[in-house]
Parts: C-alpha cells; sequence; structure tokens
C-alpha cells in the first residue's frame, strides 16, 4: 500500500507488504527493495538496496546496502552497508558510514 505519493513513476518502487509510505521529494532505483517503511522526504535509495522495517529521512543510501529496523535521518549510508536496529521512535540515529559498514545495535 503506497500512501502520500504524489508525483513519480509507480513502477520504479518495488513495494513488498504493507504501510510503505513515501514522502517526496525522493528517488528509489527501480532496483531496490522497500517493505514496511516510511522514505522520505529528501531521500535518495541507491540499487539493489533492501529496507525494512525502517524510517529514513533527509539521507542517502548508496547501492546494495541494507537496513532494517532502523531510524535515520541526515545519515549517508555507503555502498554495501548493513544497519539494523539503530534508532528509535523519537531518537533517530544520524550515520555517516563508509561501504562495506556493519552498523548494529547491541
Amino acid at each position: 500500500m503506497l500512501k502520500s505519493l504524489q508525483v513519480g513513476k509507480l513502477e520504479s518502487l518495488k513495494v513488498e507488504g504493507e504501510n510503505v509510505e513515501i514522502i517526496l521529494p525522493v528517488f528509489v532505483h527501480p532496483s531496490a527493495k522497500v517493505s514496511n517503511a516510511t522514505i522520505g522526504p529528501n531521500v535518495s535509495i541507491g540499487a539493489d538496496c533492501e529496507i525494512s522495517e525502517s524510517q529514513i529521512e533527509d539521507s542517502i543510501v548508496e547501492a546494495g546496502t541494507r537496513i532494517h529496523d532502523s531510524v535515520l535521518t541526515h545519515s549517508l549510508i555507503g555502498k554495501q552497508a548493513n544497519v539494523e536496529g539503530c534508532g528509535e521512535g523519537e531518537a533517530p540515529s544520524s550515520l555517516n558510514i563508509g561501504d562495506n559498514s556493519v552498523v548494529r545495535k547491541q
């Protein structure tokens, strides 16, 4: 289910599951997979990314990155990175991590 998609091409976003909200402006590469997430505003998601159970705003996510169960804002996530369990509710994480990095909540 998509909500708040005002302009853009629906076919450029693979939506799996429910509760996907897109708040423009955003760019989501056609090969990215997004499920159970809120994306935007001001977000760019690169090729082959997988975003699930997360909220992302004001951020750039490079190609091949996996983000799960995270709340991110003002972040730059490098290629092939894995982010899991970062940020909660009212206290989102702001990350600046390089390629092939792994960040997990302990």
